[in-house]
């Protein structure tokens, strides 16, 4: 329990102002729509259509603020440069260029490869685009300012599959 107290508390503590504002907005719609639906009680679907959107909007809606804040604020893009496949170690080498392109500045960036079985089928596509037959990280503890570029390397291993893959980056950086 006391682990995710930790959690939470870090969590709350790396917030920005700008989240803060977000989260007010979203509360501030969902209560309009709200009392709108209140208003409009006579009308039985537009009340309860704008209910249930104000239900949704407090939701969701804290959960894209925060992602399109940090997406601007903290921003970084991850380009595959390279993919090795180890013939005496059962491992994969990956390598990218990490830019980043946040407005603010960033103590740290965590990059995470995904690797995805590929199929001809485009169901079975679509099944393992949903979850990643292996993935690896790294967490580059740097100060990073805008314009920022950086070589990455992540090994996988265990790697046993020999059929085709795709590989996916993703690079989530923070205050």
């Amino acid at each position: 329990m006391q682990h995710y107290r930790e959690m939470i508390l870090g969590f709350i503590a790396e917030l920005t102002p700008y989240d803060y504002v977000g989260f007010a907005l979203v509360l501030l719609l969902f209560v309009i729509l709200l009392v709108l639906a209140i208003l409009l009680k006579h009308k039985t679907f537009l009340s309860l259509l704008l209910f249930l959107m104000g239900f949704l909007t407090l939701l969701g809606g804290p959960f894209g603020v925060y992602k399109v804040v940090h997406t601007a604020l903290y921003g970084a893009t991850v380009v595959l440069e390279e993919e090795q496949k180890l013939f005496y170690t059962p491992a994969l080498l990956i390598g990218g260029v990490l830019t980043y392109g946040g407005k603010m500045d960033a103590s740290g960036c965590r990059v995470i490869a995904y690797v995805h079985k590929t199929d001809d089928n485009p169901i079975k596509n679509f099944v393992h685009r949903l979850k990643p037959y292996k993935q690896g990280e790294t967490l580059l503890e740097k100060t990073f300012v805008r314009g920022d570029t950086l070589g990455v390397r992540i090994a996988i291993e265990p790697y046993l599959y020999e059929g085709n893959h795709t590989i996916t980056l993703k690079a989530e950086c923070y205050r």
